[in-house]
């Protein structure tokens, strides 16, 4: 059977239940088979609850559905707890409309009955009161009806009492001008429905807790953007594949500048910012050439180049204190330059091939680099000495990371499979794998998170001791490219194929988590 037609299957069957049991409800009672006052009350009483756990069962169930789409089909979730509750509040409103909308004698009865008694006019217990006055003679039952027994007390009452008909008690009004309060009640049941009801939509705009997306259409490029690196102080560095860096204060969401990294070859394929936003690196595509700029001012500081003609820089790091820039690529030969003065200060031989990747360990003590041979190899980048080697286990690695405690370094291999290894000891603790392969990665400023991106668009938080997924949501229409935190709070950035970078509150994602 087709979902759709399931579904208004489904809608007709509840509407058609909920629409019998008003009219079921809404029917005169025949006196003649009642058998007293209060069996009258406690049927229309029974049908009213039906009718409306009927209508509250359609609404949860409706609610549900659409919660179980949003999951089943990997999309929105972010929206849940909004969803959950507009339904909710959406629910209890349908509740009063078909409560107080219904008609139903008892509820008329019920509160009318309370409104006088709390005002001194009626006895709490008038079921009791109407049975004791039969017992003792003042009153008679006709089928579902109390009368009095008396004529010139029933003429007398009708001249001065409230010109009204209620279940158990049948008056005939002889002035029906008069206002009573069981007159005005009819429209007034109707009128506090609907204004409960109404008043009930607007807390929504109150409780809905904000939108953890952080993003606008300034924040978009030309090309697809493959990195994007945080500075302490917000800044937000992209390079795009339509030879532009761009600038962006991730504080109050707007961009800053933008850079041309190649205007002959439109590539920039290489950008890395230092830690404290002073300085940005951009390697355009085979020219063996890094660019360095101040971001404070888009002005180029200098351009530092390999001695060799096959050189093409893929991957780029600044050292944390920003004293070291390590760059490598085609060559097999990892570069380390001082990029204040531009002075070389020694190469690293690391493969055969290519160098994918490169990754300095958070005190700066060790640099990590992958290569095409399988090999990770870990450095001493102040005096180029290599202290240690694993296998990698994959002809690319790229998107090295260490933890911010060091005890681990993340990467990802060509098969989209991220791998955690114990950098003291190389010893692989687990691998990550996702159903569009993973693409990026980055750990959160407490190293609590590991945030993966993902072939299909999603961005997994993930418990980065276990590996468990926390929480999963949509950051891209395509390949999701790369993610970074900023360094000072709980801001994640992402950027991929569809050429919008994306900030979202990672906190508030983490607290909505089951």
């Amino acid at each position: 059977m087709y979902p759709n037609l399931f579904y208004a299957l489904i809608v007709a069957v509840l509407a058609g239940t909920a629409i019998g049991l008003g009219r079921w409800i809404s029917a005169p009672v025949v006196e003649q088979t009642a058998t007293s006052p209060e069996s009258v009350l406690r049927s229309d009483r029974r049908a009213l609850f039906l009718t409306v756990g009927t209508v509250a069962v359609g609404a949860a169930a409706a609610m549900v559905g659409t919660l179980w789409a949003l999951d089943s089909w990997n999309t929105g979730l972010w929206l849940l707890p909004a969803v959950v509750l507009v339904s909710a509040v959406v629910l209890v409103s349908t509740v009063v409309v078909v409560l107080f909308g219904s008609g139903a004698p008892w509820l008329s009865y019920t509160i009318t009955r309370l409104w006088l008694a709390l005002w001194g006019q009626l006895p709490w217990r008038l079921s009791r009161f109407l049975r004791r006055a039969h017992t003792a003679g003042v009153l008679r039952q006709a089928g579902s009806a109390y009368q009095f027994r008396h004529e010139m007390l029933r003429a007398y009452l009708a001249d001065h009492g409230p010109p009204t008909r209620r279940c158990g008690l049948i008056v005939q009004p002889s002035d029906p001008t008069r206002r009573y309060p069981g007159r005005r009640w009819s429209w007034w049941r109707r009128l506090a429905g609907i204004g409960i009801a109404v008043s009930l939509l607007p807390l929504t705009t109150g409780f809905i807790v904000p939108n953890p997306l952080r993003a606008s259409s300034s924040w978009m490029s030309t090309g697809w953007m493959f990195s994007v690196a945080f500075s302490i102080d917000g800044t937000l560095a992209s390079g795009s594949a339509d030879g532009t860096v761009r600038l962006w204060d991730a504080n109050t969401d707007r961009p800053l500048r933008t850079i041309s990294a190649n205007p002959m070859i439109g590539n920039a394929f290489g950008v890395a910012l230092s830690q404290d936003g002073s300085m940005l690196a951009a390697a355009p595509r085979d020219q063996g050439i890094v660019r360095l700029w101040d971001p404070a001012t888009g002005n180029l500081r200098r351009t530092l180049a390999a001695d060799s003609d096959t050189e093409d820089f893929v991957s780029l790091a600044f050292s944390p204190d920003g004293l070291t820039l390590a760059a490598a690529g085609q060559g097999a030969v990892v570069w380390l330059w001082d990029p204040a003065t531009g002075q070389l200060r020694r190469t690293l031989t690391a493969g055969t091939s290519w160098v994918s990747s490169l990754a300095f360990s958070p005190n700066g003590s060790i640099l990590a680099s992958a290569s095409d041979d399988r090999i990770v190899r870990l450095w001493d980048p102040a005096t180029g000495q290599l202290r240690r080697t694993f296998t990698s286990g994959a002809d690319w690695l790229d998107s090295l990371a260490f933890s911010p405690n060091g005890s681990t370094l993340a990467g990802i291999d060509d098969d989209g499979v991220a791998r955690l290894w114990d950098p003291a000891t190389g010893q692989l603790r687990r691998t990550l794998t996702a159903d569009g392969g993973i693409t990026s990665l980055a750990f959160s400023p407490d190293g609590s998170t590991l945030a993966t991106g993902e072939g299909d668009g999603h961005v997994r938080l993930r418990d980065s001791a276990s590996g468990r997924p926390r929480y999963t949501f949509i950051a891209d229409t395509g390949s999701v490219d790369s993610v970074a935190f900023n360094p000072n709070e709980s801001t994640l950035a992402s950027a991929g194929d569809d050429r919008v970078i994306r900030l979202w509150n990672v906190a508030m994602l983490e607290r909505r988590q089951p």
